[in-house]
């Protein structure tokens, strides 16, 4: 992405940002009915499919960055029976959520307080959750991932990949946040995709360098790559068979061999050898992460091909 798409996405970002939150706080000031109808109709199956997701438990204790003035994420985490934080660096957002709260009385489970998601300690809760508007996303999330104890879950919103708000708001992919371990994604409502990661004990696996120009979105597939190539799965088509054979999001893939007259694709994934058809194989999202050092690896591929 040049410099000056760069500067656009920002501008129309920060007034995309400023007008919800002139909005969520009217609301939250003056019509919190309103509020509430909004957040059962759509936020309430938003958090109940993350929970689903994330399979959290009720009774921990959870952070919530970029809360706004109407928090309703915190409020139905709340419902769902869990004690939450919700944070946000704008104290007029930080008052105006603070009076909402308490017109839903909800003070005793939700706390709300003034902080930046880029410097916050996210290690005292059992999970932390990332509002889509929260910017700069991926500082935030390396920070999150970074002091967050282990088997702690981050979940975090994303646009769509092909929805319109990928021209308000960047994809963000865990393989940029140098998360080795594996993550979850799934659909949500309002053109919005959840993700969650959980941080394991011990970083393993692929990081995959970023910087701060890079283009975000993920549109390499599995067809794509050449023999010996490396990638780490984004995202894979509803098939029930692919999950068992090792292939699902976050794990690493090595590209074996490429059958020449639109033959199949053969992958390594877990010490499986598997091999894909090419339509089966442009469905399957990749993170291109390079050329694969296994020397064994190579000398397969070079007698193959």
């Amino acid at each position: 992405m040049s410099s000056a798409s760069s500067a656009v996405a920002l501008w129309i970002m920060n007034m995309t940002g400023r007008l919800i939150g002139k909005i969520e706080n009217l609301i939250a000031h003056s019509l919190p009915a309103l509020g509430m109808l909004y957040g059962k109709k759509f936020y309430d199956s938003l958090v109940r499919k993350e929970l689903d997701l994330a399979r959290l438990k009720p009774g921990g204790s959870i952070l919530h960055v970029g809360g706004g003035s109407l928090p309703l994420t915190a409020l139905m985490l709340a419902r769902h029976g869990f004690s939450v934080t919700a944070v946000d660096r704008d104290r007029r957002a930080v008052a105006a959520a603070t009076e909402f709260v308490r017109s839903q009385r909800r003070e005793a489970c939700i706390h709300v307080q003034q902080a930046d998601g880029e410097t916050i300690d996210a290690s005292p809760y059992d999970a932390v959750w990332v509002s889509l508007h929260v910017f700069p996303r991926r500082r935030v999330l390396r920070n999150l991932l970074e002091n967050m104890r282990p088997e702690a879950k981050l979940v975090y919103r994303n646009p769509m990949p092909d929805g319109k708000l990928c021209c308000i708001y960047p994809l963000v992919s865990p393989g940029e946040l140098g998360h080795g371990g594996e993550f979850h994604s799934a659909a949500a409502d309002l053109g919005k995709q959840s993700v969650v990661i959980e941080k394991p004990y011990r970083e393993e696996g692929l990081v995959v360098p970023i910087t701060s120009n890079q283009d975000t979105s993920i549109d390499t597939c599995l067809e794509d790559l050449t023999a010996l190539q490396v990638a780490i799965i984004f995202s894979v088509p509803d098939d029930p068979l692919l999950a068992p054979l090792g292939l699902r999001p976050g794990k690493r893939v090595t590209v074996s061999c490429r059958h020449p007259f639109g033959g199949p694709v053969v992958v390594h994934v877990q010490g499986r050898r598997i091999a894909l058809g090419r339509e089966l194989a442009r469905k399957i999202r990749v993170e291109d992460g390079g050329v694969a050092e296994n020397c064994l690896s190579h000398h397969i591929a070079a007698a193959e091909n």
